[in-house]
């Protein structure tokens, strides 16, 4: 068996507890989400760690894994090392694991250290009056990600921490196994946003203040947001009427 691990040298003391993710992750801390990953938290050595579990991966996907591509575990690690580089928030890499049989992934862990920011939701939740001044810090955050070339594959209301450290809002990037590396355009910027949740007002405020930050054009930034958004609801709720057409078809 192949095995592909890597540890941050600041948490070199936590290498053996990597090394054998493997074998004791069902027994290991707590479970805080069970889906299609599995992840869990737990104290180690005076560290809260939270551990992803890549648990629901195609046979295909295994394969590719395997022999083309970087796994989801060694692309969260890269990634956030990425991120806090160019001044991003986001959760310290501790390390990742992937295991291998017979040219296949077989099990794949990414470690971090554990954040108590909140979700966005919550800020998002708050009335306009409230939430105004930190939807202009995520349009701040937005745009030093994107100038920088960084795009998160799946940047959503989920995947956004945040925190109030003396009346700033500081942010946090969670689920970082998507982000890709480009140039930066004026649509891609807009694009980035077409899976964040948020209503006409809130996508106004986002939208005018990321275009004021770079001298373009408000209203036309915030109408490409909207327009990207309404294509990308669209298209996800056809998928969802098509699969359950095929469901009934096949039954």
């Amino acid at each position: 068996m192949r095995i592909d691990i890597h540890v941050n040298p600041e948490f070199s003391s936590l290498t053996q507890f990597v090394e054998l993710l493997p074998d004791n992750f069902d027994n290991t801390g707590e479970v805080i989400h069970l889906g299609r990953n599995q992840i869990r938290t737990v104290e180690i050595n005076g560290e809260k760690l939270v551990i992803k579990y890549f648990k629901k991966i195609t046979l295909f996907n295994r394969f590719i894994y395997g022999n083309l591509r970087k796994s989801k575990a060694k692309r969260s690690f890269e990634n956030s090392v990425t991120l806090l580089k160019n001044g991003i928030g986001t959760p310290k890499p501790v390390g990742y694991i992937d295991t291998f049989s017979h040219l296949l992934l077989k099990k794949s862990f990414y470690v971090c250290l554990y954040t108590d920011y909140a979700d966005i939701k919550n800020l998002l939740d708050l009335p306009l009056s409230e939430a105004k001044n930190g939807i202009r810090a995520l349009a701040l955050l937005s745009g030093k990600m994107h100038h920088s070339g960084i795009f998160h594959g799946d940047f959503n209301t989920s995947n956004v921490l945040f925190k109030v450290i003396d009346r700033n809002y500081d942010f946090c990037l969670i689920d970082n196994n998507r982000i890709k590396f480009k140039r930066f355009t004026l649509k891609s910027g807009a694009k980035n946003f077409k899976r964040m949740r948020l209503t006409v007002e809130q996508t106004a405020i986002i939208g005018s203040e990321y275009a004021r930050m770079y001298g373009y054009n408000e209203r036309f930034f915030v109408m490409k947001i909207l327009w990207f958004r309404s294509l990308f609801v669209f298209r996800e709720n056809s998928k969802v009427k098509f699969k359950r057409a095929l469901h009934k078809i096949l039954l």
